[in-house]
């Protein structure tokens, strides 16, 4: 044991020093953000929201018309007319197979009010 104790010593001695110089933190580097592929991206994202809003509310559109008329070649029933009588009844002239009826529509009920069995020309008052 004291063999390795001398041994080590010398090898100890024998060994300069090598001065550690400190270490000293260097600052990060400082970067400027660039914004301009987030702006290009949302603009890009609001460009396709307001296409996408755009079509569907054209869609809406065209399907509501097409429900409103349901006229057309090969229809047996057609909406000649509609009319708001208040905010909760509506009267409707429609035609059946030839015949024109009008209907009364409420929150509570649909009720034919009459049927002509010849067609009515709209008046033109000109």
């Amino acid at each position: 044991m004291m063999l390795m104790t001398w041994i080590w010593t010398i090898l100890a001695d024998a060994v300069p020093e090598v001065p550690v110089p400190p270490i000293v933190p260097t600052p990060p580097e400082v970067t400027i953000p660039s914004y301009e592929g987030a702006f290009l991206k949302m603009f890009l994202t609001l460009l396709a929201l307001l296409v996408v809003i755009f079509f569907a509310m054209w869609g809406v559109k065209r399907l509501a018309r097409g429900r409103i008329k349901q006229a057309g070649p090969g229809r047996s029933i057609e909406l000649l007319e509609r009319k708001a009588i208040s905010p909760k009844t509506v009267l409707y002239m429609i035609e059946v197979g030839g015949r024109q009826i009008v209907l009364a529509e409420s929150q509570l009920e649909v009720k034919a009010i009459t049927t002509f069995e010849e067609v009515i020309e709209p008046k033109i008052e000109g």
